[in-house]
């Protein structure tokens, strides 16, 4: 409720909050919808297999950073990674595709990702929404073999593509 009645707040930071219930997400969802006037929003959440994150990514069309920092218990790290392959870097990279104001992107997961052969295609495709980007200027994200190695093989590729839609300058991509 107060996020959606607060017409100046530009900025919202949730840190050390637990966010491993569905009922938090749409909260923080319906705050969202409701504020056009948030741009920035800085989250940490702790995965959860029961939790819906579309709504929420459709949510953030007027923001131009958004910071999400993912955590798991280290013995759901295999379930949740696929969850967060499968799941969140689609939602990101639909986020990009609609939002063509974000600047700042952050996704960072702990601990780190792990690799599996399928996850391919739904990487290129975030790569791809980022380098593509109009407006992006930063993006910070996991260092794992599979996003490192992708992103090397497509950014001449994709640089050569944004140079000929004359998109300006490419984002600065930090994997780490």
């Amino acid at each position: 409720m107060m996020l959606s009645s607060n017409k100046s707040l530009q900025c919202l930071e949730i840190k050390s909050l637990i966010f491993n219930y569905p009922l938090r997400i749409k909260y923080l969802t319906t705050g969202l919808r409701g504020n056009n006037t948030l741009e920035e929003l800085n989250v940490g959440i702790q995965l959860s297999e029961n939790i819906n994150f579309k709504e929420f990514f459709e949510a953030t069309d007027n923001l131009k950073s958004l910071t999400m920092i993912f955590e798991t218990i280290w013995v759901l790290k295999q379930v949740l990674t696929s969850f967060y392959n499968e799941e969140i870097i689609s939602h990101v990279t639909n986020m990009l595709k609609r939002n063509e104001d974000m600047k700042f992107l952050k996704v960072i997961f702990y601990p780190c990702l792990l690799y599996k052969e399928d996850w391919i295609p739904i990487v290129q495709t975030f790569w791809k929404s980022v380098l593509l980007h109009p407006s992006l200027c930063y993006v910070r994200i996991n260092k794992s073999a599979i996003t490192v190695d992708i992103l090397n093989d497509m950014k001449k590729t994709l640089l050569t593509q944004r140079k000929e839609k004359k998109l300006g300058p490419h984002p600065i991509v930090e994997a780490w």
